[in-house]
């Protein structure tokens, strides 16, 4: 029996995910009072039980995302995954938020502009040269999986 049988919680941890990632859509977003005494908003997903207390990290992945004003995330997908952080001088688990890039709004002007290409690390004269710009991720930003597209079914084999 595991401790977390013992004592659930009403909120989202890493061991929930159970090692894979979750796609889930918003469906409320409150302010709750923590045991420290400060408000933290806290998610609530469509079709799951269990909700998530933001940290300042995914709420801007999820701001990057959709903007900074909360109740337009209400609705909005996005892929929750289990990693390892350091946190008060200790490596503990978390989940993060992965940084979707949404679709290029339509200006009703024909296709989206073309996204501008930055210089690599590597200088101009790479970048002159048309060399291929090695992107830089980190956990914030994580390499894109191709296997969620936009259209994707959200995974409920995950239960919490």
């Amino acid at each position: 029996m595991k401790l977390t049988d013992v004592f659930p919680s009403r909120y989202l941890q890493a061991a929930d995910l159970q090692g894979k990632e979750v796609r889930v859509t918003i469906a409320d977003i409150q302010m709750e009072e923590m045991n420290d005494g400060k408000d933290k908003p806290v998610l609530s997903f469509t079709g799951k039980e269990k909700t998530l207390v933001l940290n300042k990290v995914n709420a801007n992945t999820i701001a990057d995302m959709y903007g900074d004003e909360l109740e337009q995330w209400v609705g909005k997908g996005i892929l929750l995954y289990p990693t390892r952080v350091d946190f008060q001088g200790k490596r503990v688990d978390a989940i993060r938020v992965k940084f979707i890039q949404p679709p290029p709004r339509q200006t009703g002007r024909g296709a989206p502009p073309k996204p501008q290409q930055q210089a690599p690390r590597g200088g101009m004269q790479e970048f002159a040269r048309g060399g291929p710009a090695k992107p830089q991720h980190d956990e914030r930003n994580p390499p894109p999986d191709d296997h969620y597209p936009d259209n994707a079914e959200y995974n409920d084999e995950v239960p919490f």
